[in-house]
């Protein structure tokens, strides 16, 4: 959703901030593949990069994602998370890479300029880790309660979303 809600934006000359939602924390189980609520978004975010001009390529598993939220901090206090961010988008969803793995992590890290060394620092001491489980109570409090989800005054878009769903969401206000 994140290409549709940047273009919408764009063409409404508004202005949105990412902030982090850890769908699923390590002390939950993994997400089975087979669970009806990750088909559904499976198939909705296929079908949205598909028509975007994507291939695109299943995940094996999907993995917890706290390492690749606290390399999504990290990015920020390095000043590169608007690089950072769609390179683990692409890893995922269109290399069907393990963005819950530190090795893959420290791969798209360089990719975007990030040093091996600090990256990989930051990720073996939990850095973050404190403030990706902080971010995930803030959404909940919110009504949060999966990814991808705009927020804005109060209201809450879940699910991936066509432009005139974004643009009707985010023009309400206007």
């Amino acid at each position: 959703m994140d290409l549709r809600v940047e273009r919408v934006c764009r063409q409404l000359g508004r202005a949105f901030e990412r902030t982090p939602f850890e769908v699923r924390p390590p002390s939950e189980a993994l997400v089975d593949p087979d669970e009806p609520a990750w088909r559904a978004y499976w198939r909705d975010a296929a079908e949205q990069l598909t028509a975007e001009g994507f291939a695109i390529v299943a995940p094996r598993r999907v993995p917890w994602t706290r390492k690749a939220h606290e390399l999504g901090f990290h990015a920020r206090e390095s000043g590169v998370f608007e690089r950072v961010h769609p390179a683990l988008l692409e890893a995922f969803h269109l290399a069907g890479r393990d963005i819950g793995r530190v090795d893959v992590l420290i791969g798209v890290a360089a990719d975007v300029g990030l040093k091996d060394t600090g990256t990989r620092a930051v990720l073996d001491v939990d850095r973050y880790a404190p403030g990706v489980a902080e971010a995930r109570e803030r959404a909940l409090s919110e009504g949060v309660r999966g990814a991808p989800t705009l927020q804005m005054g109060g209201r809450l878009l879940e699910g991936v979303r066509n432009d005139e769903e974004i643009r009707a969401f985010l023009d309400v206000e206007r």
